[in-house]
């Protein structure tokens, strides 16, 4: 039986007018930023396309119905893209891959 001296909790949403207060400031103290246009990634995806090794996996990748490799392949384009401009998102790694395979005729 439930303590009658023990105050009990009621659960509400409160009243209709008090709002809650919703900080503005960004908790996690990073700025985020946006992604880079297809226009602004074409010379980065110059760059790429002259790496000879990398676009052979990327060749070998398409078609192959291997799912792994194709994830593999995407990391090694988004990491080398990082070695040339290390403000390079993941996001933008794909976009860039996006490019290139728009470059071979895939899609």
């Amino acid at each position: 039986m439930a303590d009658e001296a023990k105050p009990r909790a009621v659960a509400g949403h409160g009243s209709p007018a008090a709002k809650p207060e919703v900080s503005k400031q960004n908790p996690f103290g990073f700025v985020p930023k946006r992604m880079r246009t297809r226009q602004q990634l074409e010379g980065l995806a110059d760059q790429i396309e002259q790496n000879e090794q990398l676009m052979k996996r990327i060749k070998a990748s398409l078609g192959s119905g291997d799912e792994a490799l194709g994830w593999q392949v995407m990391d090694e384009l988004t990491k080398f893209a990082q070695s040339i401009d290390p403000s390079i998102i993941h996001a933008e790694g794909t976009r860039l891959m996006v490019i290139i395979l728009r470059r071979l005729k895939h899609f």
